[in-house]
């Protein structure tokens, strides 16, 4: 092999100096190849590390502005609610509606962990109730603490707690993934 050729020429009868250039020579080849070695390896290692924390840091951000969104609509729910809904809230709660939606959208366009698609569907059902809740809060003439307390606040309770599941998931994802990784390198 290599070894055995290199030994060889080692070993005819050259002077000193011409061996010490071949080794040296040797030597130095090793170190140029284990440093590209060492590089692509190092190069390969961060680029999957950017791909595996990319997917659930967008999902943790997605969560947060969820989580956001739904403090908006219930800050305008409540104002609505103890005006003795006079106030005409349709426009800005649409909005935080529709930002809330297209922030689920994403989030259910970016499941990346096992478990995540069963929360995000459990996210999607706990919010249409709540819409559906607060819908039929409007047309009723009921005791507005009652409708807050004991209608709107659990169902809103329970949104809240699937968006932190959701946030929760992913933040575990990358506490895994960055130990595995550190195992790896």
């Amino acid at each position: 092999s290599i070894l055995s050729l290199f030994l060889k020429i080692v070993a005819m009868k050259l002077k000193v100096k011409s061996k010490l250039f071949i080794g040296l020579g040797f030597l130095f080849l090793v170190i140029v190849i284990l440093w590209v070695v060492s590089s692509a390896y190092i190069f390969t290692l961060s680029n999957y590390a950017d791909a595996m924390f990319k997917d659930n840091y967008k999902s943790i951000v997605l969560a947060k502005q969820m989580s956001v969104s739904l403090d908006e609509m219930k800050d305008l729910q409540t104002e609505y609610l103890f005006s003795g809904m006079k106030i005409n809230i349709d426009s800005s709660y649409a909005d935080k509606v529709h930002n809330f939606e297209n922030y689920l959208h994403d989030e259910d366009a970016n499941i990346t962990e096992a478990g995540e698609r069963e929360i995000a569907g459990q996210l999607r059902s706990s919010f249409d109730e709540y819409q559906d809740v607060f819908n039929n809060v409007r047309t009723d003439s009921s005791d507005r603490k009652e409708i807050f307390f004991v209608r709107l606040l659990p169902t809103y309770k329970d949104v809240k707690k699937n968006i932190t599941s959701v946030s929760e998931i992913n933040m575990d994802a990358i506490i895994r993934k960055n130990s595995k990784l550190e195992d790896t390198a």
